[in-house]
């Protein structure tokens, strides 16, 4: 009877100490995870920030453009009467 008590006991520990292995293990590996998840995350606000900046100093030139463009179709238009 002692022999499978402990063979019991033996059991149950060796059963406890994988499943808690397991379990930091994950955790652990899932915490890794969640940081470089946030990392990307914040490379990816950065370079949308950049983006914005960027689309705003492109639409400005676009309209310092059109503002050009009228004036040269206003001058040919005086050249040509």
């Amino acid at each position: 009877m002692t022999d499978t008590l402990w063979v019991a006991i033996l059991t149950l520990v060796g059963t406890l100490a994988g499943t808690f292995g397991g379990i930091l293990t994950s955790s652990k590996l899932t915490g890794y995870r969640l940081d470089k998840i946030e990392a990307d995350i914040k490379e990816y606000h950065k370079d949308k920030t950049d983006i914005v900046g960027r689309i705003f100093k492109l639409e400005e030139h676009d309209a310092i453009q059109d503002e050009r463009i009228k004036g040269v179709e206003i001058r040919l238009t005086a050249v040509e009467k």
